[in-house]
């Protein structure tokens, strides 16, 4: 079963799987954790995210796009599975990894969990 969480919350807890972009500024210091590339947000996708230039619907149309299209959802589940997905938003904000977790749901049939 693969999770959700935010960095805040699990900064101890083991098998924890970055999808936040690593080349976009943010301390992270004393975190330890896996990345996995695949699953990040494009830099320019942040970036008008971030500039207020795009809304929650055209951001999830262009990650769909630009990221998950291009994965094979079962390799993804296969790939992560007994894993906690981390990005920055703490739960009940929008954030790609909850994307993440519907688009492993509707592709799969499975539950991902946010902790």
């Amino acid at each position: 079963m693969i999770k959700t969480s935010c960095f805040k919350k699990s900064k101890d807890i083991a098998h924890t799987v970055s999808i936040a972009r690593s080349d976009f500024p943010w301390p992270m210091k004393g975190y330890r954790f896996e990345k996995y590339p695949a699953l990040m947000p494009s830099l320019s996708l942040l970036r008008d995210w971030r500039g207020g230039k795009i809304t929650e619907e055209v951001y999830t149309q262009r990650y769909y796009k630009e990221t998950l299209s291009k994965l094979d959802p079962k390799k993804v589940y296969i790939d992560l599975d007994g894993k906690i997905l981390l990005c920055h938003e703490p739960p009940g904000v929008f954030c790609h990894r909850r994307l993440v977790a519907r688009w492993l749901e509707s592709s799969l049939g499975v539950e991902v969990v946010e902790l």
